[in-house]
């Protein structure tokens, strides 16, 4: 048996057997071309399961305009919220500066207050996610 035997729990290692004459035979518990394959597949599902895992935090920016946004903007863009240019004619970095300015406090106009208020609520990512998703919305859709 090894001198450490949780190392040879281990499927790459290997581990000694003693024979009838007092001596030690090297015997691998897994060959070394199914311990590389077990590796490789090992380290592939890991590498799968952290890109779903990051995919899955990748925010919605859809669903979050249409459960925020969509209440003074309306579901398609139209409304024109506080005397505003509809979102569903502004282009993308149009949408996306604005937000950013109001987030920031470097943009806004009369009713600048209560998009400040609204961009303080979310992280950076949400407000570009959502900035992006309205910018899908156009006029006749």
């Amino acid at each position: 048996m090894s001198r450490y035997p949780l190392f040879a729990l281990l499927p790459f290692s290997d581990h000694l057997k003693e024979t009838g004459d007092g001596m030690r035979e090297h015997i691998p518990l897994v060959p070394r071309s199914i311990t590389m394959k077990k590796l490789l597949i090992i380290l592939s599902m890991t590498l799968f399961a952290a890109s779903a895992a990051f995919a899955a935090s990748a925010v919605d920016g859809e669903a979050l305009f249409k459960g925020v946004c969509a209440a003074c903007h309306g579901l398609d863009g139209s409304k024109s919220a506080g005397g505003t240019t509809p979102l569903n004619e502004l282009d993308k970095d149009t949408i996306l500066k604005r937000l950013q300015g109001y987030a920031d406090g470097t943009f806004g106009g009369e009713h600048k207050a209560i998009m400040q208020n609204m961009a303080k609520k979310h992280t950076h990512e949400e407000l570009m996610a959502a900035g992006t998703f309205a910018a899908t919305l156009k006029r006749g859709k």
